[in-house]
């Protein structure tokens, strides 16, 4: 049994706060090397302090617990040394060197257990501690004690110098709390002096609590679970202390009932904080693995990018190198037709005529591309200046009429308004955007009527409108028409076009502070797409 008293009963409480911040790593000790080492330390260091009760009880067993009390101390050492090996930075073979490690101190534990090398006897006083009688070996068990603590410091403080790792704090606890008890416990006790060889004991507290700290500080909910159990801990200690030294039943009582509702709600507390933690550590990895996904992601959008960017380089040279072999094609072509070579007989003049439509085509599906690339790339230029929208109107109302009456449609073209229709813009790219509107309208209806309108607006801009009696547009359609490589109802009236028109279209009318539009009724139902444009007195 051991004697509660003052020394003793504080040295209970030193056992159960060191006990107490063992526990919020019992949670890690399977999966976790590192935390399993540190709780071997821990429960070395709590045996360290119950058999320094058991030697200063003084009891039937007193030279067992002196000698148990000199073998802990042997592991305290040993086990911090083999905590180095692993926390921050596994050491490599570990193991081995472990291996080596527990053999010296089994040796010397059995020593101090069986021989009188180390430990003679103990003698019992009547007044103040114990005392004890060394035996030759003592300075041997003293440098083997030293070792592996001098050991364990080296290796953090190569840590630190060589790695920048922060355990500070560890390195900061250990040394402070086995300086005290090298003096205290090893030293004086040698000198003849026992009034202080319990000291050490108490100086495990900063040891266990800097320790514990360094471990978890780099979680910020692992931090808040180990203040919210050292706080539980203070207070059950606390009120434990105040029923030790109740002076009379009345106290002992009340004592008894603070203690036991501060334990109850000190265990609730602990078991919500660790709730919360779990709850929060899934939150954080949910997090952790979102963050992961997300760079993931950037590092493919990036790669997307790059491929995009070689794709539009790609296009820009292949569309380069296409337009001189079509120019000489077509030159060729319109030279035989034109019959400056002589003469040809009308199946040879249909088969040129339909070699330089057909490069004609391809001219025209090369020159998209090539836009498409400048505007993606930054580089398509434009020529502003004052244009009137009427001559480029009239001249392709002309042009196109023909081609609307090689289909049998039915073709009309009106001007609403007197004056010039002035806006300021780059007439070939304008021109551009209302050839591909007309031409799209004739080539997308089989039957009925085009027609083009160009008109002033009321509130001072200049709309042009095409409407035909053609397929018409979906609802689902009109929401990607304008898109690169998105075509309408109708593709199989125009098997050559490119799918880049309209949105060529709309981006020229974009950079011309304007918009473009499309309403249809639906399929079979003809459409009507507009271009509005602001005038030149408006841009002023």
């Amino acid at each position: 049994m051991f004697v509660y008293d003052t020394i003793n009963t504080l040295l209970a409480i030193i056992f159960l706060f060191n006990a107490a911040l063992l526990l919020p790593l019992l949670r890690d000790v399977r999966n976790n090397v590192q935390t399993f080492v540190y709780v071997i330390n821990i429960v070395t260091i709590l045996l360290w302090v119950i058999t320094m009760m058991g030697y200063r009880s003084e009891g039937v067993y007193f030279d067992t617990w002196l000698r148990a009390l000199y073998v802990a101390a042997i592991f305290i050492g040993v086990t911090y040394m083999q905590f180095t090996f692993f926390y921050p930075i596994r050491l490599q073979y570990a193991n081995y060197y472990i291996y080596a490690v527990n053999i010296f101190a089994f040796l010397t534990a059995y020593t101090v257990t069986l021989t009188e090398k180390i430990i003679t006897k103990g003698i019992i006083t009547s007044y103040g501690e114990p005392l004890i009688i060394f035996g030759p070996w003592y300075p041997l068990y003293i440098f083997i004690i030293l070792v592996p603590f001098i050991s364990g410091f080296l290796r953090h403080i190569y840590v630190i110098m060589r790695h920048k790792s922060k355990v500070l704090y560890l390195l900061v606890g250990y040394m402070i709390s086995a300086n005290v008890a090298f003096i205290t416990n090893l030293i004086l006790p040698w000198m003849g002096v026992f009034i202080l060889n319990w000291v050490g004991q108490f100086f495990t507290v900063i040891m266990v609590s800097f320790t514990t700290y360094s471990i978890l500080k780099f979680n910020l909910m692992n931090i808040k679970f180990f203040a919210i159990h050292v706080g539980v801990t203070l207070l059950g200690i606390i009120t434990f202390s105040q029923m030790l030294f109740a002076d009379s039943l009345k106290n002992l009582i009340v004592s008894g009932l603070v203690f036991g509702i501060s334990s109850i709600t000190g265990y609730f507390l602990v078991v919500l904080s660790k709730n919360e933690r779990k709850s929060l550590e899934h939150t954080m990895l949910l997090n952790k693995k979102i963050k992961k996904i997300n760079n993931e992601l950037q590092d493919a959008n990036e790669k997307l990018k790059s491929l995009d960017t070689l794709k539009s380089e790609f296009i820009s040279l292949a569309s380069h190198q296409l337009r001189s072999p079509l120019t000489v094609i077509k030159g060729y072509a319109s030279t035989l037709t034109d019959g400056i070579v002589g003469n040809l007989t009308p199946k040879q003049n249909e088969i040129v005529t339909h070699i330089y439509v057909a490069a004609q085509g391809l001219a025209s599906v090369v020159e998209d591309f090539l836009n498409v690339t400048k505007i993606e790339q930054g580089g398509m230029k434009y020529s502003f200046e004052k244009t009137n929208l009427r001559s480029i109107f009239n001249d392709l109302a002309s042009d196109m009429k023909i081609a609307a009456e090689d289909k049998h449609l039915d073709f009309s073209s009106s001007v609403d308004g007197d004056g010039e229709f002035l806006v300021y813009g780059d007439t070939t790219k304008l021109k551009q955007v209302f050839l591909n509107l007309i031409d799209n309208s004739i080539k997308y209806t089989k039957e009925g009527f085009v027609k083009v309108i160009l008109a002033k607006d009321t509130l001072g801009g200049i709309l042009f409108s095409v409407t035909d009696s053609g397929i018409g547009v979906t609802e689902e359609t009109k929401k990607t028409l304008f898109k690169k490589f998105v075509r309408g109802e109708g593709k199989s009236l125009n098997g050559g076009g490119s799918g880049l028109g309209l949105y060529l279209a709309e981006e020229i009318v974009k950079a011309h502070k304007g918009t473009i539009s499309v309403t249809s009724d639906g399929t079979g139902k003809g459409s009507t797409f507009s271009v509005m444009l602001p005038s030149f007195i408006a841009t002023e």
